[in-house]
């Protein structure tokens, strides 16, 4: 794990330069999130994935090992906590970049200053950056919309809050099956494990 503080933020990747920019993850990870149940079309995403991040073409030989080091990546640096208060640890995805893609550029701008449409910034940088957004953010406040237990309310502010998160739910397909994770930390954990075998 590195220090973010103290560490240079990497530009070169098990040897090989790569795009250090978040888009090659956060495409990686909303590809990842829409694959079919039983994953037929992870080897094509693995090098579509590969041809993003690398900056120069992976031997067919050497895909195993670079898709394990670029997976590696993405769990590395900084982890990400969406756990909020008022929040409650579900079995429901919180975040998924696609769908939150404006509450994101929107959030960043807000809080930051960042313009996430036009500014490069460190995959790394983004994730501490991402997991200290302020309450106020409404991105923040969709996160904890979607996790919050109405059932932890009482009588009209139950109903409000059932409300709301039905409003502010991921589509349905990405709820299958109970949803995946609910914090981005044991997201992340969960979607590295899966290429980690």
């Amino acid at each position: 794990m590195a220090d973010i503080l103290l560490d240079k933020l990497p530009r070169t990747w098990a040897g090989r330069p790569i795009d250090w920019d978040f888009r090659p993850m956060v495409w990686f990870n909303g590809q990842y999130l829409r694959l079919p149940e039983d994953e037929k079309g992870l080897p094509e995403l693995a090098r579509e994935t590969m041809r993003r991040f690398y900056r120069v073409a992976v031997p067919p030989e050497e895909e195993v090992d670079a898709f394990k080091a670029l997976v590696e990546f993405y769990t590395a640096g900084p982890q990400e906590v969406a756990d909020r208060p008022g929040s409650s640890r579900t079995e429901e995805l919180a975040l998924d970049y696609v769908t939150d893609g404006p509450a994101i550029v929107a959030a960043f701008q807000q809080a930051y200053g960042i313009d996430l449409t036009r500014a490069r910034l460190h995959w790394w940088r983004f994730k501490a950056l991402m997991s200290n957004l302020p309450e106020e953010t409404q991105l923040v406040k969709i996160i904890g919309f979607r996790t919050a237990d109405p059932a932890q309310f009482q009588g009209a502010e139950r109903e409000r809050r059932a409300e709301l998160k039905e409003r502010f739910a991921l589509p349905a397909a990405l709820r299958k099956g109970g949803g995946r994770i609910v914090t981005l930390q044991d997201r992340n954990e969960a979607f590295a494990a899966r290429f980690r075998r």
